[in-house]
């Protein structure tokens, strides 16, 4: 796992994706939730920089279906979304990411950032 986090803080996500993988695979039934739900933001991180949208929209909600009140990986998701002109669904999330933690800096710059591009969002 080491080799994974240390690939994915070089910015070597094509080298830090199949350490993950491989990781979510092999220690699936020994893992923590929390470290499972780390291991599958970790990796829609590596997709997103990848620029496989899908993939990592894919490992985001596998993320938030078991830790659903992780922050992190709601505003990663929102990006996402954003990047995918579903401006709506990322002001969603964004709303859910302050009701969480109302102090969310992350959340609330780009929810600020949304509302001001478009006030039909």
């Amino acid at each position: 796992m080491v080799l994974a986090k240390v690939y994915l803080y070089q910015s070597k996500f094509e080298k830090a994706a199949p350490k993950f993988e491989k990781i979510s695979k092999k220690y699936q039934n020994e893992l923590t939730k929390e470290l499972q739900s780390q291991i599958f933001n970790s990796l829609g991180m590596c997709y997103f920089n990848l620029n496989d949208l899908e993939l990592s929209t894919h490992y985001y909600l596998k993320s938030i279906e078991i830790n659903n009140n992780c922050t992190a990986t709601l505003n990663n998701l929102a990006r996402i979304y954003e990047k995918k002109k579903l401006f709506c669904e990322a002001k969603n999330i964004y709303l859910r990411v302050l009701a969480i933690n109302p102090k969310n800096y992350i959340a609330r710059k780009n929810l600020t950032r949304l509302n001001s591009r478009d006030s039909r969002i």
